[in-house]
């Protein structure tokens, strides 16, 4: 959404060549996210082991980090989730949460094509949404077909097909990418609502249905599949009577419609919010306490995998859950993850984000002084703002 809207509203004025400012969005992009990622993989690999002691932490430590002598060059080009292209020939992952990482890079390839179609109007503006749309459909109807011929089950009970779908859809750009796609569609609404009708507000009565319809679908993608999983036994592989039980229809539309299902709810909410009208959530996510978590959400999630694995190499007996046992667990993780993820932050990505400031993304002279002259460029970068969201600047 943000890549989008914002190379939308870049658009307005820039005056570069095509393949000038698309390179540059490239490369701005792999610089701002690749320096800590790369700090975070091998610290994982290389230094991590070294200050880990417990009956696990041999194993651990090897099974995770074993295939990153020929793994990590992938990750550094972002391509780790689909090389090599045959599947039986692929290691398991180095780092491997990371995934998210590649597909994400991959979609963001073409964002610039896309928002440069939409800028320019007329029948380009509508073939990207139609792009945009048909890649989200088709990409579901994919899943579906898949999920029906493989026999998947995205039910961890489910033992042998639930390992199938893990496989076959879990990382894989083409099962993830109608997430991102409708992030792109939630640009354009937004782009167009700011454009054409910036104080429009929804009514009383349409936005308590808006808010209710968003709610139920998130509540059911999110509770419902807890009928497969309540007082059922779950399956080793594939054995007697165990797993969800679920009939072929309903795996088949929870592999393929969950993931959409959850992305269009949360966009839903995010314009609400944008558009002041998002309740307890909108004061929830904007309120000032919540910026120093914004700045670490992004090392927070390279090195909070980092974390867990110092917990499992840690444990000397069996892992037995009561509910204060798992709310100490969970906020000690938590806890260790940020102090983790602040130190990779000061130390590698700020720094790296002032330096590309510096000497990369400098203002370009591209505005017009008297005489029709080249006019200095502003000292201080033009800043996009959405409403609510004053901490993204």
């Amino acid at each position: 959404f943000l890549a989008t809207f914002l190379l939308l509203k870049k658009l307005e004025k820039e005056t570069r060549p095509v393949f000038r400012w698309v390179g540059h969005a490239y490369l701005s992009r792999f610089l701002r996210i690749t320096p800590a990622y790369m700090f975070a993989l091998f610290f994982n690999w290389k230094m991590a082991p070294l200050f880990s002691n417990g009956p696990l932490a041999r194993t651990l430590w090897a099974n995770d980090s074993m295939n990153c002598p020929s793994q990590w060059w992938r990750h550094l080009l972002y391509i780790n989730t689909v090389s090599p292209w045959d599947r039986a020939k692929r290691d398991p992952q180095c780092f491997g949460h990371t995934w998210y990482l590649a597909d994400d890079m991959m979609f963001f390839w073409t964002v610039p094509w896309l928002a440069l179609l939409y800028a320019q109007g007329g029948m380009r503006k509508k073939l990207s949404v139609l792009l945009v749309l048909a890649v989200v459909v088709g990409c579901t109807l994919n899943v579906a077909h898949l999920a029906k011929v493989h026999e998947w089950s995205p039910n961890m009970w489910d033992g042998d097909a639930a390992a199938r779908y893990q496989m076959g859809a879990f990382e894989l750009p083409w099962t993830r990418a109608p997430s991102y796609y409708i992030g792109i569609l939630t640009a354009y609404v937004w782009y167009e609502k700011k454009k054409h009708y910036p104080d429009f507000k929804l009514g009383a009565g349409l936005w308590t249905a808006v808010v209710a319809l968003t709610a139920s679908l998130l509540l059911a993608i999110m509770y419902g599949p807890v009928t497969g999983s309540h007082g059922v036994r779950a399956c080793i592989l594939t054995e007697g009577e165990c797993g969800s039980d679920w009939p072929e229809i309903v795996k088949v539309l929870l592999a393929a419609c969950a993931r959409p299902g959850w992305a269009l709810g949360v966009a839903v909410i995010s314009l609400l919010c944008f558009n002041g009208q998002g309740f307890w959530v909108n004061s929830i996510l904007s309120a000032p306490i919540m910026a120093p978590f914004s700045f670490l959400s992004f090392t927070v999630y390279l090195v909070h995998f980092t974390v867990l694995n110092f917990y499992m190499a840690s444990l000397t007996s069996r892992i037995r859950w009561d509910f204060f046992e798992f709310v100490v667990t969970y906020l000690g993780i938590t806890m260790f993850s940020l102090c983790l993820a602040v130190f990779v932050a000061v130390l590698v990505e700020k720094p790296c984000m002032k330096l590309q400031k510096l000497y990369f993304d400098k203002p370009s002279r591209t505005s017009q002084g008297d005489g029709g002259k080249p006019g200095k460029a502003s000292k201080r970068p033009r800043v996009i703002e959405l409403p609510n969201a004053k901490y993204l600047k």
